[in-house]
């Protein structure tokens, strides 16, 4: 079961694709509601009877703002697994300008799935990534992550890339391995609707030419990058069970099913103070139960997210079974590149 708490919704950077708006509610959760949330989750994990690890994450905003109520949530977790605690771990993603000697240290010895966030060269990662006066943000974080890697080498990396920066994710990509890191997560900014044919293909090449780098190098055999990686093709996605074995909590205490639906209120499945509701949470589950019809007979149906996650298509297109022409789109290029189906 994952549990995410998004402490807060605050960020000290100004993300061009961030998929909050420029405008973000700046709201910070409450030691009180930390508590809260704390006890549903256990209420709800045990209520699981399941034999799997609880994951406790940290989102926002950027979390780290809220470090010393982490380390609070941290340690009220701890003495409930204080007799187990293998199974009990701990995720978070961060954006790396407020890392410091003392943070980075902590959340390298507690943060079992750590995650990055850094776009590929200097050029690149200016390109979205900047502070909210418009400078990047490459300088501040780079040296700071490099620090991580030592401490950590088995952090993740996620990096978005649009129409301004998909020509440069082969070089990209290689920076990212000549920095060290050996587990990349290039995304496509699926909220966009400036993609088109013609960045689809570049996008296609650009795949060709990291897998190519990874086939031919016999130094980099222990690198994965997830948009070339086999491993993750394939894989049928199955109905939704949001809210079930996974909960996001936001700084006031509202229960979500997943990190698509924080901030609209619509999708709100309950609060820690009174649990979930189910009817609510049952009309959701109904939903990725009906067929789009329009995809039937796509040789990617069964592990597109446009026919799984009905929440993801109302957001995007405003219909709960028509899907983006954009994640269509990038599923269609996935496919072709593979060359399987589902």
């Amino acid at each position: 079961m994952n549990s995410m708490f998004w402490v807060t919704t605050k960020c000290n950077m100004s993300c061009k694709y961030c998929y909050e708006g420029e405008k973000k509610p700046e709201k910070a959760m409450t030691v009180d509601i930390a508590d809260k949330a704390i006890d549903y989750t256990m209420r709800h994990y045990r209520d699981l009877h399941t034999k799997e690890p609880l994951t406790v994450g940290f989102h926002g905003g950027e979390p780290l703002l809220q470090f010393e109520l982490i380390k609070y949530i941290i340690n009220k977790f701890r003495d409930y697994f204080k007799n187990d605690d293998e199974m009990l771990k701990f995720s978070m993603t961060t954006n790396g300008t407020l890392l410091t000697e003392e943070i980075s240290k902590y959340i390298c010895d507690n943060i079992l799935y750590l995650s990055i966030s850094l776009d590929g060269t200097k050029k690149t990662h200016d390109t979205n990534r900047v502070f909210p006066n418009g400078d990047g943000t490459y300088e501040i974080v780079a040296g700071k992550f490099i620090d991580l890697l030592k401490r950590r080498p088995d952090i993740r990396v996620r990096t978005t890339f649009n129409i301004k920066t998909v020509a440069s994710l082969f070089e990209d990509v290689k920076h990212l391995i000549d920095m060290g890191f050996t587990t990349i997560v290039p995304a496509p900014d699926l909220f966009s609707n400036d993609w088109d044919t013609e960045h689809m293909e570049i996008l296609y090449s650009e795949m060709n030419k990291i897998k190519a780098l990874l086939d031919k190098n016999d130094k980099i055999t222990n690198v994965k990058v997830g948009i070339v990686d086999p491993t993750f093709e394939g894989r049928s996605k199955g109905i939704c069970l949001g809210g079930i074995n996974g909960i996001h909590i936001d700084p006031e205490g509202n229960m979500y099913p997943c990190i698509h639906t924080i901030g609209h209120d619509e999708f709100i499945v309950g609060h820690v103070n009174t649990g979930v509701i189910k009817k609510k949470l049952e009309e959701i589950h109904a939903l990725s139960k009906i067929e789009n019809t329009q995809c039937s007979g796509c040789s990617r149906y069964k592990c597109c997210d446009g026919t799984r996650c009905k929440i993801i298509n109302k957001i995007m297109t405003g219909d709960y079974h028509t899907p983006s022409a954009v994640l269509c789109a990038v599923e269609n290029t996935y496919h072709r590149f593979f060359n399987s189906k589902c």
